[in-house]
């Protein structure tokens, strides 16, 4: 009999991905899980697309047969949210439930001035990296390349328990285009399909080039920053090396032109999070 199925569901602000998760084993401590797996399958819908048929192949394909648990979403867009709930097919089981800021509010301290406007992706990626994090790492900086480009930094107590310290938000690789195209008479706006160049040759590329290369300048700047950083006075020196760690839809196209530091990349991170935290619900 295949075993249950989690499905977390992450509705960003250009699309909404699903993941489908194996339920974690439970380590023992109160509150806490076993280092969360990768996902079993993803899928990634653009908003304005028709739920439906997307999610019913998909789960057909990944989760014929299979027990699913209570679907759980979070995410940085509420009108996509409202639209993909509104939309949800009745053979997909019931609608998922919102993740709520009290769970994540215990798993993760929040040290920013106005913590409640901290998003939830961003929460969740400090918590996935905080339970993939070496034992020997207390300090992470994590870079989320999607719409915005976000940059946190994350502390971790000498028992593990992390805590979300600072960020910096930058605009994202297709906003950057984007502004470019619309506020200037005669740049195009420009795609980064696979094998698109960015070598500077035309103008198309020129667009790529300048922009990965302003990606890739704040990240290595960013990734390495040890400015904020949780001291108290638990942790030995030895182990205050920051871990830097990459994830988000264009994490490919800027990892190979970072300069100073080469992050761990991390596919699927917000969803590894939000399937941590529906664990802890």
């Amino acid at each position: 009999m295949p075993s249950p199925r989690r499905l977390v569901l992450e509705v960003g602000n250009s699309r909404w991905k699903a993941g489908l998760f194996a339920p974690a084993v439970p380590s023992g401590s109160p509150g806490e899980n076993a280092r969360p797996p990768a996902p079993l399958a993803s899928l990634r819908v653009a908003h304005g697309e028709a739920p439906g048929p997307p999610l019913q192949a998909f789960l057909a394909e990944h989760a014929a047969g299979a027990t699913l648990e209570p679907a759980i979403w979070a995410g940085v867009n509420p009108a996509g949210a409202a639209a993909l709930l509104a939309a949800w097919p009745a053979d997909c089981g019931p609608p998922p439930t919102e993740l709520s800021r009290a769970t994540l509010d215990r798993l993760i301290e929040n040290r920013t001035c106005k913590p409640e406007r901290v998003g939830t992706d961003r929460l969740l990626n400090a918590l996935a990296a905080a339970a993939l994090a070496p034992p020997d790492r207390y300090f992470l900086t994590v870079a989320d390349c999607g719409t915005a480009t976000t940059v946190d930094q994350v502390g971790l107590h000498a028992d593990r328990r992390p805590a979300f310290l600072a960020g910096a938000i930058l605009p994202g690789v297709i906003l950057c285009t984007r502004a470019l195209h619309t506020q200037t008479a005669l740049l195009p706006e420009v795609t980064f399909e696979a094998n698109a160049p960015a070598d500077g040759l035309d103008t198309e590329a020129a667009i790529r080039r300048g922009v990965l290369e302003m990606q890739a300048a704040a990240l290595d700047r960013l990734l390495t920053d040890d400015s904020i950083r949780l001291l108290d006075g638990t942790v030995p020196d030895q182990h205050r090396e920051i871990w830097p760690v990459l994830t988000g839809g264009a994490a490919s196209l800027i990892a190979d032109r970072l300069r100073l530091v080469r992050p761990t990349i991390v596919p699927h991170l917000t969803l590894i999070g939000l399937a941590l935290a529906a664990e802890a619900t």
